[in-house]
C-alpha cells in the first residue's frame, strides 16, 4: 500500500477521535544525493518557473528558535480556544466559565491549584490533545522536544489561569503539559509523513489540512511563514528508514467470568504504526523511534467513550546498540501516554522510565524480540467504584507500572505476542485509595498474504482497589477479539 493511504488512515482516525471528544514512496528521501535524483525529474508541474531549478530550503521558512512568534501562536491558540467555547461550541449558562476579567484572573491566581471534575476522555484525551497544539507551534518553530514541552506547559498555565474563570486545575496542567508533549511529538512527526512541501492544487491543500488534523499549532505556523503553500524542499529526515503501519478491524467480545459467559460482542477499526527502529538506525532525538496506537469501538454503552485507547510510547535518550543482522540490546529513557476506556477497564496516565530491549534471531525466519519497562507514573487515573466529592467517577494519583513483553516474528512479521502489564497508582483526589490494575494480552495472527494477516487475541482485565473509606473492590473480565489486519509498508 502507499505512502497516500498510510496518511489518511491516519487523518481519518485522529477526525472519528474528535468528533468523539467534542509504503510506496512519491518522491526520494532527501538524503545525500536524494535532491540531486529529484532535480532531474521533470518538475513542470510542481514549481513556478522561477522555482524549477533551485526550491528553497525547509530553512528558509524556519528559523531557529523563534521566540516570541511561538510565544504570540500559543497565547493566540488560546484566545481562539476561548471564544470558541464561548460563542460557538457552548451555549447557555456553560458559556459563564469563559468569561474572563482581571478580576477572574486575579482570583484564579490567589487561589491556585485544585483538581477538577472533568469527564474521563476530557481530561485524558481532549487536554493532552490540547497540549499538543502548543507543542507543535514549538517544534514548528525549530524547538527541540525538551523545549518545545516548556512551551506546552506555560500554554497550559496560561488557559488554566486565563482562559477560563474556573480555578485552575492541577490535573489539567500535567495532563496537557506532559501528555501534549507525548502525545503531540508522536502527532508532529506523523504529520511529516502526510506533509509534501512539493505539492502542489488541490493535492496540497488536502495536505496541508490532513496535517494540520494530527498537529494543529503546526498547521498554524506554517500558515504564518508561508511554509504551508509555497514549493519548497521537504527537510531532511522526512520519514524514517523503518515505517510500517497496521490498519486493523474485527469483533471484541467481553464476557462476564468466561468469553461465553453474558457475551457482548462489538465492532472496533485500530491503527498501529511503528516508526523507526532502534535495532536497524541510530538514534539521536527523543522520538526518533516510537510506537503510536489508537482504537475506536463500537455498538458499547453511550457511557462508555468511542475511544477505546491510545497508547504512545516514545524513546527520549539512551545509546542503541545492535549488530550487522539488526540484532541486540539496550537500556533507555521511554515517555509513556495511556487512554484506555472501555465497558471493563478505564485507566489513564503520564510515565516516564526505563526500558529494557532485547532482540535475538531464532534460525533463518525467525526473530524474538523481549521489552521490560519500570515506569513511574507522574499523574494517572483509575476507575472508581465508591461516590467521591470529585464527582468525577475515577481517582487520581501517582503511581508505578511494570511492562514485559515478548514477540516471535517469521520473516519480519510478528505472528505471537505476549504482554503483560502491572500498574500501581494510589489514589490522593477522588477516593482515598490504592488501585493494583492488571493486564494480560496473547495475541497470534496467521498471514493469508504479504499485507493481510487474521488475527486472534486474548485479554484479561482485572482491578484490585483498596479504600481507605469504603469496601474493598475486585473486578475481572476477559475480552476475546477477532480481527483482520492490513499492513501499511
Amino acid at each position: 500500500m502507499s505512502r497516500p493511504v498510510f496518511a489518511s488512515s491516519l487523518v481519518a482516525l485522529l477526525l472519528l477521535s474528535g468528533a468523539s471528544a467534542a509504503r510506496t514512496l512519491e518522491h526520494p528521501p532527501l538524503g545525500a544525493g536524494a535532491f540531486a535524483a529529484y532535480e532531474s525529474q521533470d518538475t513542470s508541474h510542481v514549481a513556478a518557473p522561477a522555482h524549477r531549478d533551485t526550491l528553497r530550503t525547509h530553512e528558509s521558512f524556519v528559523a531557529k528558535h523563534r521566540f516570541l512568534r511561538t510565544t504570540l501562536e500559543v497565547v493566540f491558540i488560546n484566545r481562539v480556544q476561548n471564544l470558541m467555547n464561548r460563542y460557538v461550541v457552548r451555549s447557555g449558562p456553560e458559556t459563564d466559565q469563559f468569561v474572563i476579567t482581571w478580576d477572574s484572573i486575579k482570583e484564579n491566581i490567589k487561589n491556585g491549584f485544585e483538581w477538577d471534575d472533568n469527564k474521563f476522555i476530557t481530561n485524558h484525551f481532549a487536554h493532552p490533545y490540547n497540549g499538543a497544539l502548543y507543542f507543535g507551534a514549538a517544534r514548528a518553530n525549530d524547538y527541540d522536544f525538551f523545549h518545545s514541552f516548556l512551551f506546552a506547559a506555560a500554554g497550559s498555565w496560561g488557559w488554566e489561569f486565563a482562559g477560563e474563570n474556573n480555578h485552575p486545575a492541577v490535573n489539567d496542567w500535567i495532563n496537557t503539559s506532559y501528555g501534549g508533549a507525548t502525545f503531540g511529538e508522536s502527532l508532529y512527526r506523523l504529520s511529516t509523513l502526510v506533509l509534501d512541501n512539493r505539492a502542489t492544487g488541490g493535492k496540497r491543500i488536502l495536505l496541508e489540512l490532513g496535517a494540520g488534523v494530527l498537529s494543529p499549532g503546526r498547521f498554524l505556523n506554517r500558515m504564518v511563514t508561508g511554509e504551508g503553500y509555497r514549493v519548497h524542499q521537504n527537510p531532511p529526515g522526512h520519514e524514517p528508514d523503518h515505517l510500517v503501519g497496521v490498519f486493523e478491524t474485527g469483533a471484541r467480545m467481553i464476557g462476564d467470568d468466561h468469553v461465553w459467559e453474558d457475551t457482548e460482542a462489538s465492532a472496533f477499526i485500530s491503527f498501529a504504526t511503528e516508526y523507526g527502529d532502534p535495532f536497524s538506525e541510530t538514534l539521536e532525538k527523543p522520538f526518533d523511534t516510537f510506537d503510536f496506537g489508537i482504537q475506536f469501538n463500537f455498538d458499547s454503552p453511550d457511557s462508555i467513550d468511542v475511544v477505546g485507547y491510545i497508547d504512545v510510547e516514545g524513546w527520549l535518550f539512551g545509546a542503541n546498540e545492535y549488530d550487522a543482522d539488526h540484532v541486540g540490546d539496550f537500556v533507555a529513557g521511554f515517555s509513556h501516554f495511556n487512554f484506555y476506556s472501555n465497558e471493563v477497564y478505564r485507566y489513564g496516565s503520564q510515565e516516564i522510565g526505563a526500558g529494557y530491549l532485547n532482540r535475538y534471531r531464532m534460525g533463518e525466519r525467525y526473530r524474538g524480540s523481549a521489552r521490560v519497562d519500570l515506569n513511574a507514573i507522574l499523574l494517572g487515573a483509575s476507575k472508581a467504584d465508591h461516590f467521591n466529592v470529585s464527582g468525577r467517577d475515577y481517582d487520581y494519583g501517582p503511581g508505578m507500572a511494570l511492562e514485559l513483553k515478548w514477540a516471535l516474528e517469521r520473516d519480519e512479521h510478528e505472528i505471537l505476542s505476549l504482554e503483560q502489564d502491572v500498574s500501581w497508582i494510589h489514589a490522593i483526589d477522588g477516593n482515598i485509595a490504592d488501585h493494583f490494575i492488571f493486564m494480560t494480552d496473547a495475541r497470534f495472527q496467521i498471514p493469508i498474504h504479504d499485507h493481510i494477516k487474521l488475527g486472534v487475541e486474548y485479554l484479561f482485565y482485572a482491578a484490585f482497589r483498596e479504600y481507605k473509606d469504603y469496601p474493598d473492590v475486585d473486578v475481572s473480565a476477559p475480552e476475546l477479539r477477532l480481527s483482520a489486519a492490513f499492513d501499511i509498508d
